[in-house]
């Protein structure tokens, strides 16, 4: 699982005052756009076609890029520094390959503690 980071002062951002009336429903589509991206390891790009998956509108994307808070990419959009403030998938791919290294040597030298504390009862 990856996690993507939401600043605990995003509800005060003097952006989100350019989406004036639509502010809830583009905001809505930031964070399902942020959860999907952390998901799936997009880095941040958000194709136009997940855009609508998501329930969203061309308008609210379009809300969002005159915000900054994304930026237009060459098949949909890009959430505004999401590297800067968000692991990339490399990064996340290979924590998560470390983390399976680390649990199948704990599962090795679990084994072995356990075949090796048998051998002991038996002395």
């Amino acid at each position: 699982m990856a996690w993507s980071r939401i600043d605990d002062n995003l509800y005060d951002h003097p952006k989100l005052d350019v989406l004036g009336k639509d502010r809830l429903a583009c905001m809505g589509l930031w964070v399902l756009a942020m959860s999907w991206s952390g998901r799936y390891l997009t880095d941040g790009v958000i194709p136009l076609a997940r855009v609508r998956h998501l329930g969203g509108t061309i308008r609210q994307a379009s809300l969002l890029v005159a915000a900054g808070l994304w930026e237009l990419s060459d098949d949909g959009y890009r959430f505004h520094d999401f590297l800067d403030f968000n692991d990339s998938a490399e990064a996340v791919r290979e924590r998560r390959a470390n983390m399976r290294e680390l649990g199948k040597r704990g599962g090795t030298a679990s084994v072995e503690a356990r075949r090796l504390k048998g051998t002991n009862r038996g002395a």
